[in-house]
C-alpha cells in the first residue's frame, strides 16, 4: 500500500518549501539585537569624541548608551588609561573594518581608481593586445600599470 502525500495547508508547508535546519529564515535581513547594539554605541561614541569636554560634562543624553559612550569618552579625557585603550581598540576595529571594505572592491574598481581618466586607454589597449596575441604589448603595459601603482600620474588624485 502506497503512502499517501503529506497534508499541506494552514501551518503545514510542503516539505520541499520548508526553511532547512541550520539555515537562517532571513540572511540578508536586519541584524540582531547584539549588533545593533554595537553600531548604536560606536555612533555615540564618536558624537561624543567630537564633541567639546565641557559639552560632555553639560549634556543630558536620553539613552543609556549615550550615557556609557559618553562616560568612556570623559574617563579617557581625564586620563583613565583603560578607557582610553578602550576608544583607541575601537577606532582601530573601525580602521579595520574600513580596511576590508576597501578590499572588497572589486578590480576593475580599483583599477579605475588607479588609472582615473587613462582607465578606457587602458582597456582598450589590453583588450586589443589580448585580441591579437602580442605579448610584448601585454608586457609593455603591465610595466606601465605598475609604475602607476607607485607614483600616481596625473589625473590619478
Amino acid at each position: 500500500m502506497s503512502e499517501s502525500p503529506p497534508k499541506v495547508g494552514y501551518g503545514r508547508p510542503p516539505v520541499h518549501t520548508r526553511f532547512q535546519k541550520g539555515q537562517s529564515g532571513n540572511p540578508g535581513g536586519r541584524p540582531g539585537p547584539k549588533k545593533q547594539i554595537k553600531r548604536a554605541f560606536d555612533a555615540a561614541l564618536g558624537d561624543a569624541l567630537k564633541a567639546d569636554k565641557q559639552e560632555l560634562r553639560d549634556a543630558r543624553p536620553r539613552k543609556v548608551i549615550e550615557v556609557m559612550a559618553r562616560k568612556v569618552a570623559l574617563d579617557a579625557l581625564d586620563g583613565r588609561f583603560t578607557a582610553m585603550r578602550l576608544v583607541l581598540a575601537i577606532l582601530d576595529r573601525e580602521d579595520d573594518d574600513e580596511r576590508r571594505a576597501a578590499a572588497e572592491m572589486s578590480a576593475d574598481t580599483n583599477m579605475k581608481v588607479l588609472l582615473g581618466d587613462r582607465y578606457e586607454e587602458f582597456t582598450a589597449r589590453f583588450q586589443n593586445a589580448l585580441a591579437t596575441g602580442a605579448g610584448d604589448e601585454l608586457a609593455t603595459i603591465a610595466r606601465e600599470f605598475q609604475a602607476l601603482e607607485k607614483i600616481p600620474q596625473s589625473g590619478n588624485s
